[in-house]
């Protein structure tokens, strides 16, 4: 009974505070395909690299009828982030036991992120179920069923690709005798959703490339930047680990790491990996809730725990739970500001000439009347200097959003506004670019 009262509040913990404002700045685009576009025109719809899997799951739960497409697609998000404890308990239960496991599995459940995103229209939820659910899979032998989800894990998002050297050896350092089939069934089921991208996607040499690496051309990166590519990847590494894990837990967690490095021969090689893999990821990526490409990896850290004292794990849970909460339970209330940028615009009875970034587009282009968006693949700079030459001559002021200015720098993550470090072959934005060769004025928002 204790054991379904417990699972019963972290399920609660979800549904009760689902987000009553899209957060992230694809979520309007995935709103829009889940309430009107058929499945397979959807799937064509969507921005590479469409993540397949996230899209036909919640294309299909929205067809069930009730309520409206944004509270259906969080409420299956929360679905996935509580099936995501429930098997990370049964992974750490066939290890240490029930009682370990029900602790572990509630820290893993509030940790601020983790929690976060189980509340808000991301695929993230999603993608831990599946990868959770192929290393439970690899445990058991059940090796069809272990390349099964992690090609659908594959195909919510490819980022899954950085969980297959960790999953791959953990199951050869304890299933050596039954590893091959583990290895034929992921690489069938990874050829197999590749060829999905490329069919979904129109993805070809090049775009098969960027989908296995994420995008990351790390060698013109590092060319380009030398040793400040390797600074900012520890920064922001130190960044989102801090962020996810929290400064207390993260500490403890860096010691039990370094203490298990040098006692435990075996772990050596997988801790190796993850750091590896972490700071690529945060190469890649940057800060705060949607830092997200590396949230995945947090996950692993968790385990470290296993040895640790009862008592220990039950306070880390109670401070999680209530720094946690001061996260998540104001942020359920809480306007965006892409949703109150909205809202204004919709209020004004003369809608300005104005230049928005691509992040911003989802909002108001059924709003704006006369507009450009930068940073978008269909940006054609020439063409906007253009409608800026006329749209001054026939209205006199031309504006451009702060959002347009600074993107991709000045970034709003899903909580707060982030200013990220430049690159010194971008150091300066279009918006800038435009803004120093054109009279441009920025639009100023009364809440920012």
């Amino acid at each position: 009974m204790s054991l379904v009262l417990i699972f019963t509040a972290v399920f609660l913990s979800r549904v009760l505070f689902l987000s009553i404002s899209p957060s992230f700045f694809d979520s309007l685009e995935y709103l829009g395909v889940m309430e009107q576009t058929p499945l397979f025109q959807a799937l064509k719809t969507v921005h590479a690299p469409a993540h397949p899997a996230f899209i036909v799951f919640s294309w299909f739960f929205n067809k069930l009828p009730f309520d409206d497409a944004l509270f259906k697609t969080e409420l299956l998000q929360a679905f996935w982030g509580f099936g995501a404890v429930i098997v990370f308990y049964l992974i750490v239960k066939k290890v240490a036991g029930a009682r370990k496991a029900v602790l572990l599995s509630l820290i893993l459940a509030f940790l601020p992120y983790i929690w976060l995103s189980s509340v808000n229209l991301v695929y993230e939820p999603q993608l831990v179920f599946f990868l959770l659910l192929s290393l439970l899979s690899g445990q058991t032998n059940k090796y069809f069923l272990a390349g099964l989800f992690w090609g659908l894990a594959f195909l919510v998002s490819p980022v899954a690709l950085f969980s297959l050297p960790l999953t791959g050896l953990y199951l050869f350092q304890h299933k050596r005798k039954n590893f091959k089939p583990f290895i034929v069934w992921t690489t069938i089921f990874l050829l197999g959703a590749i060829l999905i991208y490329k069919q979904v996607a129109g993805l070809k040499g090049e775009g098969v490339i960027n989908l296995l690496t994420s995008g990351a051309d790390l060698g013109e990166k590092m060319r380009v930047e030398g040793g400040l590519f390797f600074a900012r990847a520890v920064r922001n590494s130190l960044v989102v680990y801090f962020h996810y894990l929290t400064v207390p837990l993260g500490i403890i967690l860096l010691i039990l790491a370094l203490t298990e490095f040098r006692r435990n021969k075996k772990m050596r090689v997988v801790m190796v990996f993850w750091l590896g893999e972490f700071l690529y990821l945060n190469s890649v990526w940057h800060l705060g809730m949607y830092g997200r490409i590396s949230l995945i990896l947090t996950v692993c850290p968790v385990f470290l725990l296993l040895k640790t004292r009862d008592i220990w794990l039950k306070l880390i849970i109670v401070f999680l739970v209530f720094s946690s909460a001061h996260l998540v339970i104001p942020y359920r209330f809480r306007k965006t500001p892409y949703v109150l940028e909205k809202e204004y615009f919709y209020s004004l009875t003369e809608k300005p000439s104005i230049i928005i970034s691509s992040y911003e587009e989802p909002y108001l282009k059924e709003i704006l009347i006369d507009f450009r968006v930068l940073n978008s693949p269909r940006t054609d700079q020439e063409e906007i200097k253009t409608w800026i030459k006329k749209a001054q001559l026939e209205k006199g002021t031309v504006f451009i959003t702060q959002q347009a200015v600074t993107t991709p720098y000045w970034q709003y993550d899903g909580m707060n506004f982030h200013l990220l470090s430049k690159r010194k072959k971008y150091s300066q934005t279009a918006g800038q670019q435009l803004m120093e060769n054109l009279e441009l004025k920025v639009f100023q928002l009364p809440y920012r």
